[in-house]
């Protein structure tokens, strides 16, 4: 039987530096899903949710929200957001309360920004 080398722990500084390389990708992938000319032009708060979302996965597998979202249709889209069975989960499973949290704060920065956009603006 192999013996597995010692595992080592990573610096602060790598960390940080696959933290970016992790966001990178899905800020790609969102620029590809979004388009850049309708990317560039939202909130950072609004960027950073998206993020959040596609990062947790539950934005990327959620492409209705996805099309509400590039029709305009934001407040519709975080309807839409919470619509999704892990959040369902999360609020009947204690162990899952984060992702109940997370995902209400997200879907409120998506309801903001559908109703009174320039409250978002930096």
């Amino acid at each position: 039987m192999k013996r597995c080398a010692k595992k080592k722990k990573l610096t602060r500084d790598q960390s940080l530096d696959l933290l970016k390389l992790d966001i990178g990708s899905k800020e790609s992938r969102i620029r590809k899903d979004f388009t850049p000319d309708v990317y560039d032009k939202l909130p950072k708060i609004v960027k950073n949710v998206l993020i959040n979302g596609y990062f947790r996965g539950d934005l990327s597998g959620s492409p209705e929200t996805i099309r509400l979202m590039k029709a305009g249709k934001w407040r519709d889209a975080a309807r839409e957001y919470l619509d999704h069975a892990g959040y369902r989960r999360a609020l009947i499973d204690s162990r899952f309360t984060g992702i109940a949290g997370r995902m209400e704060y997200n879907a409120s920065i998506f309801d903001i920004f559908g109703s009174d956009p320039e409250r978002l603006r930096e």
